[in-house]
Order: structure tokens, then sequence, then C-alpha cells
């Protein structure tokens, strides 16, 4: 599986993006992906994250993680 795209969404506001070009970071239960140059929302706002993963044939799947916080923006 690939991660090839994202969307987060908050209340009327979306903001979609492919992941940056590094490799992404393997982690003791997953990967890490990173996406850069997102909106400035603020610490607290509550968002719901969608993640495109396809496979080798090219069909798409999505996972979604509602309700997360961002903690912070750099």
């Amino acid at each position: 599986l690939v991660a090839d795209r994202l969307w987060v969404v908050s209340d009327a506001d979306l903001w979609e993006t492919d992941f940056a070009n590094a490799e992404p970071r393997r982690l003791d239960n997953g990967l890490e992906h990173v996406a850069r140059d997102g909106p400035k929302w603020s610490p607290g706002t509550t968002v719901d994250v969608i993640v495109r993963l396809r496979t080798a044939d090219g069909q798409g799947h999505w996972l979604r993680a509602a309700k997360q916080t961002i903690e912070r923006t750099f």
C-alpha cells in the first residue's frame, strides 16, 4: 500500500494535498508520512483526517480519523 493523498477537514474548511516527497518513516506499529505547508489552524481545533491508500493495481482505499485535535502548528 502507498499513501498518496491527504485531506484535513475543519467544519467548512478543507485542505487537500499530496505527501512530501520523502520516504515514510517506519515506526514500531506503522509508517509516518509528512505533508507540508498546510493551514495554520489554531491548536485545539478539531479536524477529520482522511488518507487515501493505493494498492499496486491502483485501487483506492480511504482511512478516516474523525475528531482529531490539532496540538501544534509550525
